[in-house]
């Protein structure tokens, strides 16, 4: 696969700091990079920011060091287990809370396919032509609402529940349950 620009937006909307961590860091990508991740600290959770960062930083060094595993659903479950790990210490050393929360979104590039990875809400897509041909299902109140039929993906936009998540990466010790798909057509 030849990469032959990176780009990032990132930007605040209404949120009064930050939540948001990229990995690699805003602006350090190169086309040479393999691993793009995207968490978004969870609004209303206290240090979702701290979340984002230690979750998409352990994730990203792990899986570009000369140990990481072929890729697989399972591994990735693996590696955010062991960066909660992390997050759990952060929590009680820094004082900061067992609270915060954040989705996680992930690309995984390889030869001649992609892996998506995702928690949350926070998407990946494949497009192609200006054509969606895949992109990833919010672990979202609304998208369970518009699955079941009880509310229609227009009604979901402006939904006064849509802010709400259903899976995330928490500061705790139940296991994570991400979701993987590999995209062979790329």
């Amino acid at each position: 696969m030849n990469v032959t620009s990176i780009l990032h937006l990132h930007e605040i909307g209404g949120k009064k700091n930050q939540e948001d961590y990229l990995w690699p860091e805003a602006g350090a990508a190169t086309v040479k990079d393999r691993v793009f991740i995207v968490c978004d600290g969870v609004g209303g959770s206290e240090n979702g920011e701290v979340a984002a960062r230690v979750i998409s930083s352990e994730v990203g060094k792990a899986l570009e060091s000369a140990d990481a595993k072929p890729m697989s659903e399972e591994y990735l479950a693996e590696l955010i287990g062991k960066a909660k790990e992390s997050l759990m210490f952060h929590a009680t050393r820094d004082v900061l809370g067992y609270e915060m929360a954040t989705t996680f979104s992930m690309l995984y590039l390889e030869d001649s396919r992609a892996f998506m990875g995702w928690c949350g809400d926070s998407r990946v897509y494949h497009v192609r032509n200006g054509k969606v041909l895949y992109k990833t299902e919010d672990h979202s109140l609304v998208n369970s609402l518009v699955k079941s039929g009880e509310i229609t993906e227009e009604e979901a936009l402006t939904h006064p529940r849509r802010n709400i998540i259903l899976k995330a990466i928490k500061a705790d010790y139940e296991p994570v349950e991400v979701e993987g798909h590999w995209i062979e057509d790329i």
